[in-house]
């Protein structure tokens, strides 16, 4: 796989793979049955994988961890927080954006 890999989720109806990265700048979709990358995604700037994600039950959407870019503390907790992005699951692009009030998120449930 074209990405430094760490979680793999497969949609409940079998259709599509999600490989999330922990602190690259990448994620892909694939075809969970041949491999083959449908998706392939670029973080905007200042933005890396945080590690998981989930589907949403009965959707075609999942939520995704994500981080800021590791960086020397700027003395605002706003500028390393992490957040939780509910992302499409055909194009990975982001549909809503929340803060998780936290730094370096990882696991969602």
């Amino acid at each position: 796989m074209p990405v430094k890999g760490h979680d793999v989720d497969n949609h409940p109806a079998g259709h599509v793979g999600v490989l999330n990265t922990k602190n690259g700048n990448t994620m892909i979709s694939f075809d969970p049955k041949t491999l083959e990358v449908d998706v392939f995604h670029i973080f905007e700037k200042g933005i890396f994988g945080g590690g998981h994600s989930v589907f949403l039950p009965g959707t075609d959407v999942l939520a995704v961890t994500e981080r800021t870019e590791y960086r020397k503390f700027t003395g605002d907790l706003k500028d390393h927080e992490g957040r939780l992005a509910i992302r499409d699951n055909k194009t990975l692009k982001a549909l809503e954006l929340y803060t998780c009030h936290g730094i370096a998120s990882h696991e969602v449930q």
